[in-house]
């Protein structure tokens, strides 16, 4: 086997098809999951995630940073919650895209924003 990116070693990983939860090592190679078993394959990168369920990241369709002054406070609350991509402005009030530009400098996860109808409503 080729050497992996990255090893996560001792993570819990559910299989839900057997409804069944077990004690495994994940390999990454190429941003894709490339190996998945018991043995310890050499890896440039290791993280031991003993004891810690090891899932992919999670996608929030439904939140809101468009009123907050500092949005990274929702961004990084949702990154401990094991959300990795979000998408906000679906309620009729997105940013406009001034905002969303200032958001995209430095974002904490992988945001997609809807122009909401109330900006394009103040804008006409």
């Amino acid at each position: 086997m080729v050497e992996l990116d990255l090893l996560i070693r001792n993570g819990i990983l559910l299989d839900p098809v057997n409804r069944s939860e077990k004690r495994l090592n994940l390999g990454v190679r190429q941003s894709a999951i490339a190996y998945i078993g018991e043995e310890a394959p050499a890896a440039k990168r290791l993280i031991d995630a003993e004891g810690l369920m090891v899932s992919p990241g999670f996608v929030d369709t439904h939140m809101h940073d468009e009123e907050l002054e500092d949005p990274g406070t929702i961004q990084q609350a949702l990154l401990r919650q094991g959300v990795t991509t979000a998408l906000a402005g679906n309620c009729g009030s997105g940013p406009r895209l001034e905002r969303v530009m200032e958001k995209r400098s430095s974002p904490w996860l992988n945001l997609g924003y809807l122009t909401g109808h109330r900006a394009l409503r103040e804008d006409a």
